[in-house]
């Protein structure tokens, strides 16, 4: 914001400036602009005026036919757009952002006269000294302030320009602005009782006085603030044991014969309900400091303590934000028993037409765990009905969550009922899966509202029951251990109290050194003692005999990147002395590889963050990596970095040829390093040497998403080239964490994949590429093109400079048949998605492909040559269809061609046939 933005709205009290100064009005009308400004809110909401504004400054760079001079959202949404690229473009990303953008757009009060004074002060190189007036200590008046309707239609005019817009979202925004007006009006009743009140016959006069007497209070000297004094109620206490009655009946009767509603002096008590702590004192305050809402629990707490003699606290004169959501979220009656809201939940989906076993006999609590044990003896017809209840009972969440804080027992048969789920369901089903979902949200919702007694609810109910099940079930050790979290507040140390309490639950060693792995890859930041504890366990598990012991510890040493680097360091010389590749168990030279490849991962992006083009990264975001701090971190990160290459030389060189699953591990764990050291790549290119052409495509993420394999992961989630597809290694894991496979695409980063295969053929003076180095090069150049975005090209210069170098081969991949894809693959990719354009096809060599096609000077036999051509001329009707300026270019080089070698033309009639096509 520019100085004389801040200054005014410092001088107007906060507020936005509304009014533009009169120097900005006289420089926009002698713009000569399309249309005299007359409301600068409306006039500029759609961004034309802005662009054609900056067309008189930047007449080059802003293009006015492609603006909208409409209203519409979409209008609106394209025009700022294009003027935040185009700001980015001529250095000036600083005038606005996209969320002030959003708020011209949406009309909001002194956003268009805020950015038209920074676009002033930007243009002409001028400084405005606005001349401010003091702000006013008046309140403003009521009948000036937004009443809900206004309100209403603000927001749903300022959030319909949002991504997503629709009905759902609606009623969202609509319910949360009438519940802070609602808070407002509360918070205005305390503070201005007057204002509200209605006793005595003339309301109006009776305000006028109070206010009168209000003034005269504030004018007066300091006088002590009086003290209210209220009447203290013996009443019997509720047996929390018990579940509330819910008879309405009895309870209006017990509210009528209470001494609580006896009237005071004044005649204007009322009584404050049971709270759900259980208090034995009903204190009666004031009618005019109760809400509406008959709940007077807001009043007594902002008025602080209650004395021994009745005496309230002096009230304070702002209404705290917990105390207004506390008067809208408190029930006036303790919570709902939960064995009352589960036999609910339950009966609204299970009865006797959508379960067999159904007895009316039995409460509905008693028939979900007998379909339960129905499921887990293998009728799988009832694992629906169950998973649709349990997404029923997860409905309930913020209810269950109330009345499990109330106290431990009402959480005994939430609980039960979800331990049952968890034990008794077979790990396939839909009810493990839904069970342990619905649990983690009824757990966050129980940490929302009483974080300190989450964690012990469930250790005292719940873990201690599914205790062997974690030890003796690997595959559901996973979901209980993401319970324990959701239990638990995100902070470090509360995950510190998780581990020593997990301890004394799961004694033995190799399954709590795989917990805490499980544990450690769920953690979203490391303190310095949660950091300092994992590292304890792990030097202790890497010294235990059992390999299934070191191998969770090993992939414990994995979740503790970035953050452990120096600890990583140290273990990895360790590993390497105490762990011989050739011997090594399976899951231990997995977790090895995973291990150092994440290392070198690491030290990768670190390398490329001090000095790397941001267009190469396949996501678009930099490396996160924070540079060693001292020599001797640096010291140590580089001897961790030559260990790490030598343990996988060493695995590597154990693994057998035939081992599919144990390559394909391999290379993906490598593929993020790929470009930080020749040694480095040279170890992924082994790694693909060993993979199946099939398991090639898949690992560079050039398999179709219509390909059996993707469709038997069920991922779902793949895009066209198979670089979201994903694949499990069906192998068990000592941890319960399945090895998922994810194609390279995903984590390498693809201009140094690009960059390695081009320094491969100019260093070691090559002919041609190998049909494995075209593949790497044209996945590494798919993935940039197909993650682009915008108008703008998405093979930037430094892709370009890569193709000039290695062009060659790419033509001559052309002519061979197991290279033809991926070399005309890439002339495509570099021709749409790069500044060349047209010019690939313009070039000679494309010209003379024809030649070694269809003249014999390829060399090629018979049957490849055929092949080589069918796919050749499909090339290039594509690239006639992706239109202008392609289809003139593939027309010239046919035309060429038939010209300069008529005789070879007439001898291929499926030339003919595609010159005639693209003729007319």
């Amino acid at each position: 914001m520019s100085a004389a933005v801040t200054a005014a709205a410092t001088a107007n009290g906060g507020l936005p400036v509304v009014n533009p100064p009169r120097e900005v009005l006289r420089w926009v009308q002698s713009l000569d602009l399309a249309y005299s400004v007359k409301n600068v809110r409306r006039d500029f909401s759609n961004g034309f005026l802005v662009a054609e504004i900056f067309s008189r400054y930047y007449a080059k760079d802003v293009q006015m036919h492609s603006f909208d001079n409409g209203q519409s959202t979409k209008a609106k949404k394209d025009n700022w757009a294009q003027l935040i690229k185009v700001f980015r473009k001529i250095g000036l990303s600083e005038i606005v952002s996209e969320q002030e953008a959003h708020w011209i757009a949406s009309l909001e009060e002194g956003a268009a006269v805020t950015f038209l004074i920074r676009a002033y002060e930007t243009l002409t190189q001028r400084k405005l000294s606005l001349a401010t007036k003091p702000p006013t200590l008046t309140k403003e008046p009521g009948y000036l302030r937004d009443n809900s309707v206004a309100k209403v239609r603000k927001a749903m005019q300022h959030n319909a320009l949002e991504e997503g817009y629709n009905m759902q979202k609606s009623s969202k925004i609509l319910a949360s602005v009438l519940n802070e007006h609602e808070r407002d009006l509360q918070e205005e009743r305390f503070v201005d009782p007057e204002r509200y009140s209605v006793a005595g016959g003339n309301s109006v006069a009776n305000r006028s006085q109070s206010s009168v007497s209000a003034k005269r209070s504030i004018a007066s000297s300091k006088e002590d603030i009086p003290v209210v004094t209220a009447k203290e109620i013996q009443v019997r206490q509720l047996d929390r044991n018990q579940p509330p009655r819910r008879d309405v009946g009895a309870t209006n009767h017990h509210r009528h014969a209470s001494p609580s509603n006896s009237p005071g002096k004044d005649g204007s008590l009322s009584p404050r309900p049971v709270s759900p702590s259980g208090s034995d004192k009903v204190i009666a305050v004031p009618r005019s400091l109760s809400t509406d809402r008959g709940d007077v629990s807001v009043a007594s707490d902002r008025m602080g303590s209650v004395g021994s003699q009745g005496r309230l606290a002096p009230v304070s004169n702002t209404l705290p934000p917990s105390a207004a959501l506390h008067s809208q979220s408190t029930p006036s009656l303790l919570p709902e028993n939960t064995l009352s809201l589960l036999n609910a939940c339950i009966s609204r989906i299970m009865n006797g037409n959508t379960l067999s076993t159904w007895s009316s006999r039995t409460d509905p609590f008693t028939n979900f765990l007998t379909a339960v044990e129905v499921l887990a003896n293998g009728a799988r017809d009832v694992d629906e009905v169950v998973a649709d209840t349990l997404r029923e009972i997860e409905n309930a969440a913020p209810m269950l969550a109330d009345a499990c804080a109330v106290t431990p027992k009402q959480f005994w048969k939430v609980s039960d009922l979800f331990c049952t789920v968890i034990v008794r369901a077979p790990f396939e089903s839909q009810s493990y899966r839904t069970g342990v979902a619905a649990f983690k949200t009824i757990g966050r919702a129980i940490t929302a509202r009483d974080p300190f007694s989450s964690l012990a609810l469930f250790m005292d109910f719940s873990m201690f029951k599914l205790a062997a099940t974690t030890t003796r079930h690997a595959q559901k050790r996973l979901g209980i251990l993401q319970l324990l979290h959701a239990f638990a507040p995100s902070d470090p140390e509360s995950h510190v109290q998780c581990i020593k309490r997990l301890q004394g639950i799961i004694p033995q060693l190799p399954d709590f050194i795989a917990c805490l792995n499980i544990l450690a890859l769920q953690e979203e930041s490391l303190s310095e003692l949660l950091l300092d504890l994992y590292a304890y366990y792990t030097t202790i598990g890497l010294s235990q005999p059992s390999p299934k012991i070191r191998a969770g510890s090993i992939a414990m040493l994995r979740a503790l990147l970035p953050e452990g680097e120096s600890v990583v360091a140290k273990n990895l010389r360790h590993l390497e002395q105490a762990i011989d590749g050739a011997h090594c168990w399976w899951e231990e030279r997995a977790q090895l590889v995973a291990l150092a490849a994440q290392f070198l991962t690491l030290q990768a992006k670190r390398a490329r963050s001090q000095d790397d083009d941001s267009g190469g990264h396949s996501d678009g975001r930099r490396a996160s990596a924070a540079a060693p701090s001292s020599n001797q971190e640096s010291e140590e990160a580089a001897a961790g970095v030559r260990c790490a290459k030598r343990v996988l030389a060493s695995l590597m060189g154990s693994i057998e040829d035939d081992n599919a699953a144990q390559w394909l591990w391999t290379a993906q764990q490598l593929s993020g390093a790929l470009g930080y050291q020749e040694d480095v790549d040279q170890l992924f290119l082994a790694a693909l040497e060993h993979l199946s052409p099939e398991d090639l495509r898949f690992t560079l993420g050039l398999q179709k998403a219509t390909d059996d394999d993707d469709a038997a992961d069920g991922s779902g989630g793949g895009s066209s080239s198979g670089a979201g597809a994903s694949r499990r290694i069906s192998l068990p894991s000592c941890t319960g964490v399945p090895y998922e496979l994810k194609p390279a695409a995903r984590h390498w980063h693809v201009l140094s994949a690009a960059r390695m295969i081009e320094t491969l053929s100019r260093r070691e003076g090559l002919d041609r590429l190998s049909a494995l180095q075209l593949q790497v090069l044209y996945a590494a150049v798919r993935s940039r093109a197909e993650s682009g975005a915008g108008g703008e090209p998405r093979l930037t210069e430094a892709w370009v400079e890569v193709f000039q170098r290695v062009k060659d081969f790419v033509f001559v991949g052309v002519c061979d048949p197991q290279t033809i894809v991926a070399a005309l693959g890439l002339l495509s990719a570099f021709m749409l998605h790069s500044e060349l354009r047209e010019t690939v096809l313009q070039d000679a060599r494309f010209v003379g492909l024809f030649r070694l096609l269809y003249g014999g000077e390829s060399g090629l036999s018979t049957e490849d040559a055929s092949a080589c051509q069918f796919i050749f001329e499909a090339a290039l009707r594509d690239m006639y269809r992706a239109g202008k300026p392609f289809d003139k270019a593939v027309h010239q080089a046919l035309a060429q061609f038939s010209k300069s070698t008529p005789a070879v033309f007439s001898s291929a009639p499926t030339l003919q046939r595609l010159l005639k096509e693209v003729s007319s």
